[in-house]
């Protein structure tokens, strides 16, 4: 029963935080190139198919009798299946110019600044005095229930799907409309920050081993299974991921200020129930920054430049136009 609350806290949250303010914001989110460029095929009777337009499919006349029985049924199978197979096409084109950018000198110094902080922060006493401080102060029952509404934030089998769903939201809706177009390129932008960041994240996992507050203390140790816990929270880079992702859409000052505080709760969530030191949850955080502001740059350069799958003759290929 607890799951199942949480699960349905953590979607009616995500609602209200990213679905609520769009009236107010819409007009100031930030889209990349048109993502409704249309895709085409040709048949080996030459009949050209408008993969975005339902309506655009051949029509009895054109294949005969036999065609027009059964044109209800697999006109909206055809319709989807190319807006999944250009919606994947654009998102592996994406995600290669993210990889780029986030495996640049510019990102592994970021990267490695990030890193080497948290490095600080675990292998001397601050993190146990930070801890400590925490727990005498803010740390109470009041704050130990906001915590667990937060922590679903955290929680990849719930947003993971939240994430995809809401990029794959093209596939069955028109994006004409601007809500769903809305959630869809921000479902766009989280799937692809939780590729580009998931790996560091787990690279280090596995690497650095550290304690949690309520076992031992926070050093790092290499290659060690013996300490209990990573040297990075993953519910704090999960948890980020939405709220960052919506802040760098949106110009208003308010909205932003306000996802970016909400960011940070998840990765705090972490701290009050004694799960994570401050430099595990930091960690978890700054990757996920890094990740989505690799994101959002990839979509600045986007503005110019657009690579979307081109159907050829033989299969799909890319097209790259550029803007002056």
């Amino acid at each position: 029963m607890t799951s199942i609350v949480r699960t349905k806290c953590a979607l009616l949250l995500t609602a209200i935080a990213l679905v609520g303010p769009v009236d107010c914001a819409l007009a100031q989110v930030n889209f990349p190139g048109d993502r409704l460029s249309h895709s085409t095929l040709t048949t080996e009777d030459g009949i050209l198919i408008d993969l975005w337009d339902p309506h655009g499919l051949p029509s009895e006349g054109q294949f005969g009798p036999a065609f027009g029985c059964q044109q209800g049924c697999c006109e909206q199978s055809l319709f989807r299946a190319g807006r999944l197979h250009e919606t994947l096409g654009e998102f592996m084109a994406e995600s290669w110019l993210d990889h780029q950018d986030f495996y640049s000198f510019r990102g592994l110094t970021l990267l490695g600044v990030g890193l080497g902080t948290a490095a600080v922060l675990a292998n001397t006493s601050l993190d146990e005095d930070f801890q400590g401080w925490h727990d005498d102060h803010i740390r109470s029952r009041s704050a130990d229930k906001f915590a667990d509404a937060m922590k679903c934030f955290g929680e990849g089998n719930i947003m993971i799907p939240v994430f995809v769903g809401s990029a794959l939201l093209g596939t069955v809706c028109d994006l004409s409309n601007p809500h769903a177009r809305l959630i869809n390129e921000w479902g766009n932008r989280c799937s692809r920050t939780l590729v580009l960041g998931g790996p560091a994240v787990l690279a280090l996992k596995y690497s650095f081993s550290a304690g949690r507050p309520n076992a031992v203390d926070s050093q790092w140790y290499l290659f060690s299974v013996n300490r209990g816990v990573s040297s990075v929270s993953g519910h704090a880079f999960v948890g980020a991921i939405p709220f960052i992702n919506a802040a760098m859409m949106t110009d208003d000052l308010l909205l932003k200020t306000a996802f970016y505080t909400a960011s940070v709760l998840p990765a705090w969530s972490r701290i009050e129930h004694r799960m994570h030191y401050l430099s595990q949850a930091f960690l978890g955080w700054g990757i996920a920054y890094l990740a989505a502001d690799v994101v959002y740059r990839t979509e600045l350069f986007q503005r110019n430049w657009t690579i979307v799958p081109q159907p050829m003759e033989n299969g799909f290929g890319l097209l790259a136009t550029c803007r002056w």
